[in-house]
């Protein structure tokens, strides 16, 4: 594949997301999330304070069919700012699109929409991976605290 050719399918990816956030806070105004320039260093999606509020994320975007997860996080760590959290978006041709963030993240996040005080029910769905995430990391913290998953003594 030329390199224009790979270059355009990260840029629809990163205008995707940007749109995305957009569509999600109809309160935001034009140009709260932008797509960067392909090149250009740091972020992907630039986010105005407003938009950070509402979507603490620094954003790393590839559309690739191969993808080295760890290198792409650890370029998402780099150019996350302070107040963010990094965020690895990818897809490929003919693929959903996937977020990648880190478990304690994603644990805070179900932990906020179960607690955000609203008398509204959440979805049953939502519910059932509250309760087995809560379940998975109170039984992985007391396997690490009894030291089953210690891996010093290897």
């Amino acid at each position: 594949m030329r390199p224009q050719s790979c270059k355009s399918k990260g840029r629809r990816l990163q205008q995707s997301v940007a749109k995305s956030i957009m569509d999600a806070f109809p309160e935001l105004g034009d140009g709260d999330a932008v797509s960067t320039s392909m090149g250009a260093g740091g972020e992907d999606i630039r986010m105005s304070p407003a938009a950070r509020e509402r979507v603490p994320l620094s954003i790393e975007c590839k559309n690739v069919e191969k993808i080295n997860i760890w290198g792409c996080l650890e370029q998402a760590t780099k150019n996350t700012p302070h107040g963010a959290s990094p965020c690895l978006v990818f897809t490929r041709n003919h693929s959903p699109v996937w977020a990648v963030v880190s478990w304690d993240l994603l644990i805070d996040l179900f932990r906020r929409v179960r607690c955000s005080g609203e008398n509204e029910p959440l979805p049953p769905r939502l519910e059932q991976l509250i309760l087995e995430l809560s379940t998975f990391t109170k039984r992985t913290r007391s396997e690490e605290d009894d030291g089953v998953c210690d891996t010093t003594s290897m």
